[in-house]
């Protein structure tokens, strides 16, 4: 079992900093979280842990939808 941050912790911190989007990672448990607080979308994003020969990124496009790309580094 991996370790990731309390949801309500994340939502907690999103509002007390005024921010509309918490970004982390090394979790093991990468995932794209929405949450609507206060009549507004906030969004938590969770990057992969990096291995030797993967890994991953967030992209985020204009229209305003974002993803989780995976990628393999090329082997030694």
């Amino acid at each position: 079992y991996y370790m990731d941050i309390d949801e309500a912790f994340a939502r907690d911190q999103l509002l007390k900093k005024d921010a509309i989007m918490l970004i982390h990672g090394h979790t093991h448990q990468p995932s794209i979280r929405h949450y609507y607080l206060k009549n507004s979308l906030y969004s938590h994003f969770v990057l992969s842990d990096w291995q030797l020969t993967t890994g991953n990124y967030l992209v985020s496009f204009p229209n305003g939808e974002h993803r989780l790309e995976y990628f393999t580094f090329p082997a030694y």
